[in-house]
């Protein structure tokens, strides 16, 4: 059987410093990905319709192996490859009718969720719709799961018992520097939250749009320390920490987002996989593989991520300036932040101890501690 590059997907080459591998998809937005050079020419084999035999025997003959082990895995790594693509319908059988799908959100601007009335389309993400909503004068946010833009029912189910998982962890905590759930809805017809509204910026750009002291500085750092230990605290990893995940207004930071958060040992449906791939520690990082990370997280994992950020906050850059998957990888390997000279320039101890306590290459040495 012969398979072929989905049409939603287009493969490129660009030269910046090295050679950038990108991966275009192309739904109800573009997205470019990085990926490594051995899944581009992997996936540059089928955009003319092929079988996977075929591609084996090219490669097998292209690499000169003879061996019977060395083809034997050989066609281990290339199928895993292949499977993975299959499942995320990177690939898809020849003569195959790909529809896409409708990935508008459900509501408009006025339109009602229940008593809600919308104000606003904040994001139209792949599953889920957020609005901006208003009932009896006040602001919430709800996050709902949009059925239309399911086209598995198994998938659809999976979902729906992540919000739960998210709204049940969010109902654990009553401080205001995480935020607040207010109610969940499950029912035949909708499956939302309803959320607390927070004005004010991303953390990104709060710390790029405003010239903070180093008191604000330590303020936020501080309030992040504190929110960090709450949620480690109830034995929760959040799962995906960066800079869009907290908001800040008024030098007052809030973490959002708990949508890839499980309790260890909990009763949450799984442990959920991602993150953004800047903030991925050393220890999770995979140099050759069709996944560029392991699924495992831990607590420590959490401190490197909040340790990135904290450089942030501190010099206004991230200590990573790679462009490629494997420049970003071999950066993260080799960085010592004790060796990084912002930080041994820094006149404030407290501080420097901060950043190389949060962001040491070993895992088990990391530690937090406020100043």
């Amino acid at each position: 059987m012969k398979y072929i590059l989905s049409k939603f997907i287009t493969l490129s080459k660009e030269k910046n410093v090295d050679i950038q591998y990108l991966m275009t998809i192309n739904l109800r937005k573009e997205k470019r990905f990085l990926i490594n050079e051995q899944l581009f020419l992997f996936f540059n084999k089928f955009v003319i319709a092929n079988s996977f035999e075929t591609v084996l025997d090219d490669y097998i003959s292209f690499l000169k192996i003879n061996d019977s082990k060395d083809k034997i895995n050989l066609e281990k790594i290339l199928k895993s490859f292949f499977d993975d693509a299959l499942k995320n319908r990177i690939l898809v059988p020849e003569n195959t009718e790909e529809v896409s799908i409708d990935f508008k959100p459900l509501y408009e601007v006025n339109d009602f969720i229940d008593s809600f009335r919308v104000i606003n389309v904040i994001s139209n993400n792949k599953y889920v719709d957020v609005y901006l909503v208003e009932k009896n004068n006040n602001l919430f946010v709800i996050k709902y799961l949009n059925k239309n833009k399911h086209t598995s029912f198994k998938k659809y189910k999976k979902n729906i018992n992540s919000l739960k998982d998210e709204y049940s962890l969010l109902s654990m905590f009553d401080t205001n520097l995480i935020c607040a759930a207010y109610s969940l809805v499950i029912n035949d017809d909708k499956n939302y939250i309803v959320l607390e509204y927070i004005e004010g910026d991303n953390l990104f750009e709060y710390v790029k749009n405003n010239n903070l002291t180093e008191k604000s500085k330590i303020s936020i750092i501080n309030q992040i320390i504190n929110a960090i230990e709450l949620i480690h605290c109830k034995k929760i990893i959040h799962g995906d920490i960066h800079f869009g995940n907290i908001f800040c207004t008024n030098n007052l930071i809030k973490f959002i987002d708990f949508g890839l958060s499980h309790e260890l040992n909990g009763n949450q449906s799984e442990e959920k996989n991602g993150g953004v791939h800047i903030f991925i520690p050393p220890e999770r990082l995979v140099v050759e593989g069709k996944s560029k990370f392991t699924h495992t997280k831990n607590f420590k994992s959490e401190i490197y991520q909040i340790g990135i950020i904290f450089y942030y906050i501190v010099f206004s850059k991230i200590p990573f300036k790679a462009y490629t998957w494997n420049n970003l990888v071999n950066e993260k390997l080799e960085y010592h932040p004790e060796n990084d000279i912002n930080i041994i320039n820094l006149k404030n101890i407290k501080i420097k101890k901060l950043l190389i306590n949060t962001l040491k290459q070993d895992y088990k040495e990391r530690d937090i501690l406020k100043i």
